[in-house]
C-alpha cells in the first residue's frame, strides 16, 4: 500500500472493504463433530454450538445441570428479576429471556439488566473483572502471557520503556519489578488509568511505573526518548492509528524496538460476522489488518522483524477465563450488580472467542526496529 492509500482515509474500518470474502463461520460437519464432544446435547442446543467454544459449551452445560431444578422455567423474584442460573438456562436452551425491558428479547445473547451503570468500566465492573484476570488485568492471560509475549524485546534495568497500553496496572508493573525498570506507562481509558494508578500505589511502583491516562487519538510523544515500546490489545480501539505508529516512530531512539499485540482482521474474514462483532462491543472498534500495519509500519520507518499469530493461544486465555467465571459464579453468592456485571463481561470475551474461533479476528504480534 503506497503513503497515498495509507493516509487517504482517518477511518481504519476501511480495510474491511479491501478482504476476500466470503467464508461461513462453521461448516455443517463442524457442527456435528462438536455435538460428539459435548457431555450432553439436545436438539435445542445446537444453534448454540455456533457461538461457544467446546470448553465454554461444557461449562455451560455443568453449570446449568448443577441446579436442583434442572427445568428451563424462567420463574422470576417478586420484582421481576430473573436470577442468574434461570438466564444462563434460558439462553442455553433458546428460551426467551426477559428482564424487565420492553420488546422480545434475543435468544441468541445473554440477556442484563440494563438499568445498572452502563459504562463498561464502572468501580464494580473494574473489581469484578480483576477476579476473572488477576490483579491488575483487564484482558486474558496475567502475567505467564505477559512475559511469554513481550519475551522477544529482552528489558534491561538501563532502557527507557513506554507502555501504551497501562490498563489496570499489571503488565508494567509485573515487568518493572520483575527486570528493575524505570517506565512511563499511558492509558487511553480514564477509568482504567485510574484504577492503574490505585494499583501502582497499593504495590509501591508508582514511581517507577508513573501511569497516565492520554488521547490516544492525538497522542503526541517526546523525540527519540525510548528504547522499547510495547502495546497489546490495545490499538484496535483507536480510530487514528497512523498517527499513533508515526509517534512510536519519532519516540524510538536509534535501534529502538517496538511491539505490538492487537486484535487484527483475518485474512479471509466474513463481513456480515466482522460488522456482528463490532456491533457487540461497548464501543465501537476499528480493526486493521496486519497488512495494514505493515505498510504503517514501512511507512513510517519501522523494519518489521517478525509477525506471529498468537489466536490460538489467545483463544485459549480466554477460554480459561471463562470456565472460571463459570466455577466462581456457582460457587459464590453475589448481588445483583454483580452478576450483570459478570454477564456483561462474559457476553463481551464469548463475542470474541466465536471470532477467533470462525478466523473472522485474529491476534497478532509485530515486533520491529527503527
Amino acid at each position: 500500500m503506497s503513503s497515498k492509500e495509507l493516509a487517504r482515509d482517518e477511518n481504519p474500518d476501511m480495510s474491511i472493504e479491501n478482504l476476500n470474502s466470503l467464508a461461513p463461520s462453521l461448516a455443517p460437519k463442524d457442527i456435528l463433530s462438536r455435538i460428539k464432544t459435548l457431555p450432553t446435547a439436545t436438539l435445542s442446543s445446537i444453534h448454540k454450538l455456533k457461538r461457544l467454544s467446546v470448553s465454554q459449551a461444557t461449562a455451560i452445560d455443568k453449570l446449568i445441570n448443577s441446579s436442583p431444578d434442572k427445568s428451563s422455567a424462567l420463574v422470576a423474584e417478586e420484582d421481576g428479576y430473573i436470577p442468574l442460573k434461570a438466564r444462563l438456562n434460558a439462553w442455553w436452551h433458546g428460551d426467551d429471556v426477559s428482564t424487565g425491558q420492553s420488546g422480545q428479547s434475543d435468544n441468541r445473547t445473554i440477556e442484563i439488566d440494563k438499568e445498572f451503570d452502563k459504562r463498561r468500566w464502572s468501580p464494580g465492573s473494574i473489581s469484578m473483572v480483576q477476579k476473572l484476570w488477576g490483579e491488575g488485568f483487564a484482558e486474558p492471560g496475567g502475567v505467564a502471557f505477559v512475559k511469554k509475549v513481550l519475551s522477544l524485546m529482552k528489558f534491561e534495568s538501563s532502557n527507557t520503556i513506554l507502555d501504551l497500553s497501562a490498563g489496570l496496572g499489571g503488565t508494567a508493573c509485573s515487568l518493572a519489578k520483575e527486570h528493575n525498570l524505570w517506565m512511563d506507562a499511558y492509558e487511553a481509558n480514564e477509568a482504567l488509568a485510574n484504577g492503574g494508578i490505585q494499583f501502582a500505589s497499593r504495590h509501591g511502583m508508582s514511581k517507577k511505573v508513573p501511569i497516565k491516562h492520554v488521547d490516544f487519538e492525538t497522542l503526541e510523544l517526546p523525540k527519540a526518548k525510548y528504547d522499547q515500546i510495547y502495546s497489546r490489545e490495545s490499538l484496535f480501539m483507536i480510530k487514528n492509528k497512523k498517527n499513533v505508529i508515526q509517534q512510536i516512530s519519532k519516540s524510538l531512539k536509534p535501534k529502538g524496538q517496538v511491539l505490538i499485540v492487537d486484535y487484527m482482521l483475518g485474512e479471509k474474514c466474513n463481513r456480515a460476522n466482522v460488522d456482528k462483532w463490532l456491533d457487540s462491543e461497548p464501543e465501537r472498534p476499528h480493526p486493521w489488518t496486519a497488512e495494514l500495519y505493515h505498510a504503517a509500519f514501512e511507512h513510517y520507518g519501522i523494519s518489521i522483524w517478525t509477525t506471529n499469530d498468537l489466536s490460538e493461544e489467545y483463544s485459549r486465555q480466554i477460554h480459561e477465563g471463562w470456565l472460571l467465571m463459570i466455577d466462581t459464579i456457582s460457587k459464590g453468592s453475589f448481588d445483583r450488580k454483580t452478576i450483570d456485571n459478570l454477564m456483561r463481561e462474559g457476553e463481551i470475551w464469548l463475542n470474541r472467542s466465536r471470532a477467533l474461533e470462525a478466523g473472522d479476528l485474529t491476534v497478532k504480534r509485530i515486533h520491529g526496529v527503527v
